[in-house]
C-alpha cells in the first residue's frame, strides 16, 4: 500500500520533479510506521495518509520549480526533513505537519485570491478611465467642434479642461 502512495505520487503529472525526489524520501519512514501502525494502511482519513495526500496536491499547485523560496516547497522541505530525522512518529506528529502544511498553502491561496482582486480592480479602473476619457473628449468635440478659437484656446481645452472634466466624471 505504501509503494501504491509512492507510485501514484510518482505518475502525478501535475506535481514537478523536484518535489517528486523530496516526497521520495519519505517513502523508507512510512515503510517503517506503516509497519508499527496498521491502522495507517486500511484508513484513509488517517492523519499521515492526509498529510501525505496534501503534500502531493500542494505540490501539484504551489510548488515553482523556478523560484524554490516560493510556493510551499521551503516548507514542505522542512517537514521532510524532520519525518526523516525524526524516528518515532505518531498520529500528533502528522497532525502537526498536516497543519504546517495547511497554513502555508491557505496563505498562498489568500495571497493569490489577492492578487487576482487587485488586478481584476486594476483592469476596472482602466477600463472606466479609458472610458471617461473618451466621453471627455467627445463632450468637448461636441461644445467645440467646428468653433473657429485660438490655438492657446485649443491646447487649454485638449489638456486642461479635457484632464478636468475627467477627474469631475470620475
Amino acid at each position: 500500500v505504501v509503494g501504491m502512495l509512492f507510485e501514484n505520487m510518482l505518475d502525478d503529472q501535475t506535481v514537478p520533479g523536484l518535489a517528486k525526489a523530496l516526497l521520495g524520501h519519505l517513502h523508507t519512514p512510512y515503510i517503517k510506521y506503516a509497519l508499527k501502525n496498521v491502522e495507517f494502511l486500511s484508513n484513509q482519513a488517517h492523519p499521515a495518509r492526509i498529510f501525505f495526500n496534501l503534500a502531493v496536491d500542494g505540490s501539484g499547485v504551489w510548488v515553482e520549480e523556478l523560484d524554490l523560496d516560493a510556493g510551499i516547497y521551503p516548507t514542505l522541505k522542512n517537514i521532510v526533513g524532520e519525518i526523516v530525522r525524526h524516528g518515532n512518529l505518531d498520529e500528533q506528529a502528522f497532525e502537526k505537519y498536516q497543519q504546517q502544511l495547511s497554513e502555508k498553502i491557505t496563505a498562498l491561496e489568500d495571497r493569490s485570491r489577492t492578487a487576482e482582486n487587485r488586478s481584476t480592480e486594476a483592469e476596472k479602473g482602466r477600463a472606466k478611465l479609458e472610458y471617461t476619457k473618451d466621453l471627455a473628449h467627445n463632450t468637448t468635440d461636441q461644445i467645440f467642434g467646428g468653433k473657429e478659437i485660438t490655438l492657446e484656446c485649443k491646447r487649454f481645452i485638449d489638456s486642461v479642461w479635457v484632464d478636468y472634466l475627467i477627474l469631475v466624471l470620475l
